[in-house]
């Protein structure tokens, strides 16, 4: 799974006042731009690292997502983290009104059809990790709305 992501670490020196601070760097290098990752359990615990990174550092940690536009990828990943945060503390989540939410304030975040229903599937896969491994559906086609995109994500 760590083949998905590479962890680099920089120490980062202001010249004129001789300023060092420690840079983690999370690159998560198996995601096609405009595409999505070929599963969710990945993008969830690369998540989960991060996460745990942010929370450890506190203050010290301010967090930046990017990817080539700023706006697939990282409205994804954005989305992912705070869903699961809503998760965790409502046990409910609002997809479609924090993508709206986001998307006010800059276009295109979740920018494929694709991506946002791999959020879904995240959403789905953290709710129900054993029903997928399982596959206790007779014809698990039938309980997805666009059972077409789904496939394409596999």
């Amino acid at each position: 799974m760590e083949s998905n992501w590479t962890l680099r670490e920089f120490r980062v020196k202001h010249t004129n006042d001789s300023e060092e601070r420690t840079v983690k760097h999370f690159h998560f290098t198996a995601w096609p731009d405009h595409g999505v990752p070929q599963g969710t359990e990945v993008l969830i615990h690369f998540r989960g690292l991060v996460r745990q990174h942010i929370e450890s550092a506190g203050s010290e940690a301010p967090t930046v997502v990017h990817c080539s536009a700023g706006v697939g990828r990282t409205g994804t990943i954005i989305a992912l983290d705070v869903l699961l945060q809503q998760l965790e503390r409502e046990q409910a989540v609002g997809i479609n009104n924090f993508v709206h939410k986001m998307r006010r304030h800059r276009s295109h975040m979740v920018q494929t059809e694709s991506q946002y229903v791999f959020l879904h599937q995240c959403i789905m896969d953290t709710l129900q990790p054993l029903a997928k491994e399982e596959n206790i559906y007779e014809n698990e086609d039938l309980i997805y709305v666009n059972a077409t995109a789904l496939r394409q994500l596999r």
